[in-house]
């Protein structure tokens, strides 16, 4: 005679394909999750390259002498900001875009595996002013490396004396970052005039 309900091997069979279907739901929820969050960083570094090369090219154009190098790029000319609001005040200053290892502003972070791309500036017109305003600029930077895309023109300034360090500005920049995560490394001809 057979009775209503379930036997005992198959409410187990039902009970072990629920179990797996549970653990496929999970396994793809996870899987979304973890690419949705990709998407979300590779979003984020998208959405700063624009900004770091605005930021560049707003240094470069304000420049009136330039020193190209892989890893620095020194300037020299009006393309200050102010540390508080990050507002142009077109003062003179010395920057310079460097990589550091370790974290900003530590001394002897040099075992550090890190590296950041930062903005130091210094103002000319302060005298005795040697004390840099440095701003991190991007992080997890490997290689910063600058050149001059078109051969390079006399300096504007003219009639005042060159640092032998610096030159004049050139028409193009090439600029050129890789990342330390591997990230697709940014590459930007930044034409100047």
């Amino acid at each position: 005679m057979h009775g209503k309900g379930f036997t005992l091997v198959e409410v187990v069979v039902a009970t072990a394909l629920a179990a797996l279907l549970m653990l496929a739901v999970l396994g793809a929820t996870r899987s979304l999750t973890r690419a949705q969050a990709d998407l979300l960083q590779n979003d984020r570094l998208k959405d700063r390259h624009p900004e770091l090369v605005a930021l560049i090219r707003f240094d470069l154009v304000h420049a009136q002498e330039v020193k190209l190098a892989k890893n620095r790029l020194v300037l020299e000319g009006f393309g200050a900001l102010d540390p508080q609001t990050l507002s142009p005040v077109h003062r003179p200053a010395r920057i310079t875009y460097r990589l550091q290892q370790g974290s900003p502003g530590q001394a002897g972070s040099a075992g550090l595996k890190d590296s950041w791309l930062v903005r130091e500036q210094v103002m000319l017109d302060e005298p005795g002013s040697t004390i840099p305003w440095i701003e991190l600029v991007a992080s997890k930077v490997a290689q910063f490396d600058t050149t001059s895309a078109i051969q390079q023109s006399p300096s504007a300034s003219g009639d005042r004396p060159k640092s032998p360090a610096l030159s004049g500005l050139p028409s193009a920049v090439q600029l050129t970052l890789n990342w330390s995560d591997n990230k697709k490394p940014l590459e930007a001809t930044l034409i100047l005039r």
